[in-house]
């Protein structure tokens, strides 16, 4: 599953649940072009910055989500559907940090916390 955003190069280590494929699926292409052309970006700022979220391009925003430690949220597009995902970042057994997608959506299609997110 892991394979639908990798895009080459040195992609961060992730983890994608089912969930996220739900409402990805359920997104508009152009809304999918989005998230697909945010992948790049996101490896970089994780891999030269870690959660020092203000080092991270400008074109993306990620905050922590106020009621759920370890959750961050990320907005992929400020104008229109306003495009938002979440993900946690945990180890691995070999001590490699992992990034964890939980949901992805926007507005008009009812951006939901998933059970994790609450």
């Amino acid at each position: 599953m892991q394979a639908r955003l990798s895009l080459g190069g040195d992609p961060v280590r992730r983890i994608i649940l089912p969930e996220f494929w739900r409402d990805y699926d359920a997104l508009s292409p152009g809304d999918q072009e989005m998230v697909r052309n945010a992948v790049p970006l996101i490896n970089q700022g994780y891999r030269e910055h870690g959660v020092n979220f203000v080092l991270w391009p400008r074109s993306l925003r990620v905050n922590s989500m106020k009621y759920r430690r370890g959750v961050y949220e990320i907005t992929f597009c400020f104008s229109g559907p306003d495009l938002r995902g979440s993900f946690m970042i945990e180890r691995d057994d070999d001590g490699a940090d992992v990034l964890i997608w939980l949901t992805v959506g926007n507005h008009r299609r009812g951006y939901r916390r998933t059970k994790t997110d609450r």
